[in-house]
Formats: structure tokens, sequence, C-alpha cells
């Protein structure tokens, strides 16, 4: 999948933007603030409904502008695709897929497959488990878009079986406990199923993305961690898994009588990143932490294109200038194998060789020239 076209109208510092792109490595070039992240943080958007930097639709939009427009172009080997999305303050976005009105930003998620690496993305590595479980449901969700309804449901019951612990003051009737264990439990399992399956694909593809970034033979190795100890979690037979999550539940008691919190479940998952037999987040450096991270954005990019038979679309924001000249080098190879990458960087070193098909825009002030 590539996008061909790009249009926004008072999207951050843009006013009004038409660019026509082309499949390959494509390099956005300027000075800090020139917008350059604002375009890659657009198409990321429309493709998985959210900012790769938390931003709200209110900050997205320009200054003193009732309202925002993001649309993109895209083809792949077996469909083109078209999306518009329009938000306007006071109002919810609206979605048009092919010129069709969707009622949900989650209908559209997996139709244009997309992966971001941003200095933001170390905290995958250096981070607590929050960004690693965001990691897994993001890819889930476009690997399986279904995926999101169940992460959906899931919430929704840990938020009420939380409300009910605090307004119980930890002891609530036995019969609303049992429903909403019940319900917790249910919803639980499709979640610690997907999860467990995508840690052991990723478990696969890792050890030799790494290996090559990195030039060194040590295998990266990532291992989930349930929030429910036990059995593994199976969509085909969770029984076993189900009577385990209940068990713990139970036990857990006295503890979330005094939290008056839910302790137990797929909430506390987490993925443990180890090098050398050793933990990422506590003895590596940060260039190692990097490499690991973006190791991790490159297996997206396998697993994407394995189940989805398309080539997802890479975002690169700023990458290039925390790499040392010889990983550049390594990381641009890898790129020209691919698919569809924008890169952004400040200036584009005399030491970084980029291949013959590579477009050039230089971005200053909203406006973007060049290519």
């Amino acid at each position: 999948m590539h996008v061909h076209r790009v249009e926004l109208v008072d999207f951050r510092n843009y006013e009004q933007l038409t660019l026509d792109l082309t499949p390959g490595c494509s390099f956005f070039l300027g000075p800090n603030g020139s917008g350059k992240t604002n375009l890659l943080e657009a198409i990321r958007v429309i493709a998985c409904g959210r900012s790769h930097r938390g931003a709200r639709d209110s900050d997205m939009v320009r200054l003193g502008r009732p309202g925002y427009r993001i649309a993109v172009a895209a083809l792949g080997r077996q469909e083109a695709l078209e999306l518009d999305l329009v938000w306007k303050r006071g109002q919810s976005r609206r979605l048009r897929l092919n010129g069709v009105p969707v009622e949900r930003m989650a209908d559209a998620l997996g139709r244009l497959p997309v992966v971001i690496f941003s200095p933001g993305e170390l905290e995958l590595v250096q981070g607590g488990p929050v960004g690693r479980r965001r990691y897994l449901d993001l890819l889930l969700c476009q690997l399986f878009p279904a995926y999101y309804d169940r992460w959906l449901t899931y919430q929704r019951v840990l938020l009420q079986r939380n409300r009910l612990l605090i307004q119980s003051r930890g002891d609530p009737h036995p019969g609303e406990r049992e429903v909403w264990d019940g319900s917790l439990v249910e919803a639980g399992l499709p979640l610690a199923a997907y999860r467990q399956e995508l840690a052991a694909q990723l478990a696969g593809v890792l050890p030799a993305l790494h290996a090559r970034l990195v030039g060194a033979a040590e295998a990266l190795k990532v291992e989930y961690q349930p929030g429910v100890s036990g059995p593994p979690a199976s969509l085909r037979n969770g029984d076993e898994w189900m009577a385990a999550y209940r068990q713990q539940l139970v036990h857990a008691r006295p503890l979330e009588r005094r939290r008056r919190l839910t302790l137990i479940g797929p909430h506390r998952d987490d993925l443990a990143i180890s090098w050398q037999g050793r933990n990422l987040r506590t003895f590596a450096s940060q260039g190692q932490q990097r490499m690991a991270a973006l190791a991790m954005k490159l297996a997206e990019v396998q697993l994407l294109r394995r189940q989805a038979g398309e080539e997802p679309v890479l975002l690169l924001d700023d990458v290039l200038s925390e790499l040392d000249s010889s990983r550049r080098a390594v990381l641009l190879d890898f790129l020209a194998e691919g698919g569809q990458t924008l890169i952004t960087a400040a200036a584009l070193g005399g030491a970084i060789r980029a291949d013959d098909s590579a477009r050039f825009y230089h971005v200053e002030a909203g406006q973007v020239r060049g290519g």
C-alpha cells in the first residue's frame, strides 16, 4: 500500500496542502517547527484514529480555525482507497471511506496499514507497561480490526468493576461481585489470547531484525508477561484460563478491598524486552534502547505485511539524526527493500546515501516544495 495523495485543510500549521507522493522513500527536510512531523501525524490520525503524540482534535486544528480536514488517497495490491476525515469544534468526527460515511473511526482500522517511529517511541523500551500494552493493542487493531471492540468491551467492564469497588468501599455484595467477575473474565480472554499470540510472532521476527540493525549476533528477546498467571489463554478453549482468572480474583479480594481497584487481569499485562540476558529498560544505554525500539517497529512492518498481504506505510520522524552513519546505511538499505517510507529530518547529512528513486521535499512554515 502506498499513499499517493495527501490533502490537509487547517491541520496544525497547514492552511491548505495538496501533496502527491510516490512509492519508495520520500525525505521531508526543513527546520524544526516547519511542519514535517505534522504531515506524518495527519497520515497516522486518519489511518489509526489517533495521534502518535497523544493530541486531541482541538490540539490539531490550526489556530483560530473552526475545524480541520485530512484526506488521503492510497493504492494497494488489492484496492484503491480514499479516506476523508473532517472534524469541527462541538461536533464528532466525520469519516468517509471511498465516499461512503463510516459510523466509527474503528470501522476503518487496518484499511491503510501504517507504522510510525518517532523519538517518543523510546518509551516502548524505557517506560512502563502501559506503553508496551498500547504497542500490542494498536498493532492488533491493524492486524485484526475486530480486536478494537473486544478491547473496548474489557475497558468498559473494568471501569464498572472499579466503580463498584470504590462505591462499596472495597466490599461489594457477593452477587454483584460475581456478576462483574464473570463479565471481566469473559471480556479478558480475547485480549490475553491475541496478545499472547502476537508476542510469539514478535519473538519469531525480532532477533534477525535487531541483529541486522546492530551488526551483532546477540538476540533481542521479547516475552509476554500476562496479568493472569497459569495456563495460556486460548480463543478456542479458554475454560482453563478463565477458571484460573476467577480463582486469582478470589485470592486478590483482601488486597482489592484495601486498594479498591481491580488488580488482576490483562490490564496488568507486560512485554519483557531483553538483550544479552538483561532487561533493556534498566541495563541498556539509550542507543541500545533506540535500536531495540526501532527493531520492534520494523517487526510491525513484517507482521502487517504477512497478515494483510500489503506493504504498510512506514513513517520515520527525525530518526536518522539519532543513528550513526553505519546504522543509517543499514536502515536505508532495509527500507529500499520494502514499500513506502516517509522520513523527516532537519537536513540530509552527507553520510546518508539514499536510493536513486528517493524523492526530496523541503518543508517550511506549512509549505511543502519539491519532489
